[in-house]
């Protein structure tokens, strides 16, 4: 049973005490599995619901007044692939993590770079759960995409053992690497992940 008052303190914590959040939640460090079941599933899954329904509410806006979104099973997949996408994609930025770790004397690590990458992308998913309100939520979405790049870069040396010497070295490894996989998948999915639009 997930504990959502405890994944709203996680998310709390990580906008306005991030460090000191990702320290108190990596001591020890947990399974991944646990991360994944007790914070990854639910922040994905609660971003896409809400970006989803502001979607339909500011579609007018967002894609102009004759473009009608059809709300059936075609957007319910697509969004099923959104979350398992988002879901995937810690995965594998959590294996980047904790391969560049190691290679740059840190600590190769899977759990720890887990826990890395999902909290400090929560800010990320915070931002795009609020991407379709215009203008307003582009910048939110944007400053969580940076301000989750800035948790990556500050604490990757207390949860994979970085040193400070190549932190800066680990990250341009890590976004670029995560880039590339990136724009692969997104290539690869784009038909699934297309907005479900027609023409009005």
């Amino acid at each position: 049973m997930i504990d959502l008052a405890a994944v709203v303190g996680r998310v709390r914590g990580v906008l306005f005490q991030p460090e000191q959040t990702l320290a108190d939640h990596s001591r020890p460090v947990p399974p991944w599995r646990i991360v994944a079941r007790e914070h990854t599933v639910p922040v994905i899954v609660a971003s896409a619901l809400i970006s989803t329904a502001l979607l339909l509410l500011f579609h007018p806006i967002l894609l102009g007044p004759d473009v009608e979104i059809q709300v059936g099973l075609g957007l319910l997949l697509r969004l099923a692939v959104r979350i398992a996408f988002n879901f995937a994609s810690i995965a594998v930025m959590a294996a980047v993590v904790s391969f560049f770790g190691g290679l740059l004397g840190g600590r190769a690590n899977f759990d720890a770079a887990y826990v890395l990458a999902a909290l400090s992308m929560t800010p990320a998913y915070v931002g795009g759960a609020v991407f379709p309100i215009p203008l307003l939520g582009q910048l939110a979405g944007l400053a969580g995409v940076i301000y989750s790049l800035v948790i990556l870069y500050r604490c990757a040396p207390a949860l994979v053992g970085v040193p400070e010497e190549n932190r800066g070295k680990h990250m341009v490894l890590t976004v670029v690497s995560l880039f590339v996989i990136g724009a692969v998948a997104l290539w690869m999915l784009s038909p699934l992940l297309a907005p479900a639009t027609a023409a009005g």
